[in-house]
């Protein structure tokens, strides 16, 4: 779920034995782990838990936004609006990992024009099996009609700068599926409001600029 583990949690948990958190980056979600460790409480995690779930997730924030389903909707301002789909765009992933490479797998039943993934170790052996291209994260950026955004929080706050998003395509789409805050919030901004980026998917919030 979407609950934090917290020292107040912890203290209170007196016959806590152990914390199994469904997903990857359990200490976003258990900032007490520390605490808990310290207490005896043994903590595991399931990586793959959510793994097609989230993956899911993706791909259906970027239909919905590309072809501006709520906009058109019945709760939408928009009659009449041309869209795209995913056919013949390019698809960029930050992070080829277990979200990454389902969502490669995925999207290519959409024929999208290329398939690029950037990650700090260079997967080739799954390259040709996925017909996926590694490319470095400043060309991911350069070149997608569409990034998503797979990097765990450990990669820092504001890991994705203004520099990157200032390379992004006219009315190109960034879906940030995992953590808030590694997007340098006030960077954005200039952009969603400059109208360079055509909207961004957030899990905590969701900006259509």
């Amino acid at each position: 779920g979407i609950e934090r583990v917290t020292e107040k949690i912890i203290e209170a948990a007196d016959n806590l034995k152990a914390i199994v958190f469904t997903g990857i980056d359990y200490k976003d979600f258990i900032p007490a782990w520390e605490r808990a460790t310290s207490k005896g409480i043994a903590i595991a995690n399931v990586p793959d838990g959510p793994t097609q779930a989230v993956a899911e997730w993706s791909i259906t924030a970027a239909l919905a936004m590309n072809r501006s389903m709520f906009g058109l909707g019945r709760a939408g301002d928009k009659k009449f609006q041309t869209t795209k789909g995913l056919k013949n765009q390019h698809i960029g992933l930050i992070e080829y990992r277990r979200i990454g490479t389902t969502i490669a797998r995925m999207v290519k039943i959409f024929e999208p024009a290329s398939v690029s993934y950037f990650n700090r170790t260079r997967k080739q052996e799954i390259e040709s099996d996925l017909g996926v291209q590694y490319k470095t994260i400043d060309d991911i950026f350069r070149q997608s009609d569409i990034v998503f955004l797979c990097v765990p929080k450990g990669v820092g706050k504001g890991f994705i700068g203004e520099g990157l998003l200032l390379l992004m395509k006219k009315d190109s789409l960034l879906i940030n599926i995992i953590h808030s805050g590694v997007i340098d919030e006030n960077a954005l901004l200039k952009q969603l409001e400059s109208g360079n980026i055509r909207a961004i998917s957030d899990p905590p919030m969701t900006i259509d600029g």
